[in-house]
């Protein structure tokens, strides 16, 4: 999953030193909401939260098989 979002930070343009919200929904919660501190010092993440609200950058699909939407934003 953070390779997933390394992914997101690069297409939308970031600087490896960013640091983004990471916004989820869908069944890939399940997963975030798990290993979030995890993912909250891999990508750099002020805060994880459920919710994506259109101001960053979005992706859709499946991880794994597992569906949800991903939102990454620039603090």
């Amino acid at each position: 999953m953070a390779n997933h979002v390394y992914t997101m930070r690069t297409e939308d343009g970031l600087d490896i030193a960013d640091r983004v919200v990471l916004r989820y929904e869908g069944a890939l919660g399940q997963t975030i909401e798990r290993f979030a501190d995890f993912l909250r010092g891999e990508v750099l993440a002020t805060s994880v939260a459920k919710g994506v609200t259109g101001r960053g950058h979005v992706w859709e699909g499946e991880l794994n098989g597992v569906s949800g939407k991903l939102e990454v934003e620039r603090v």
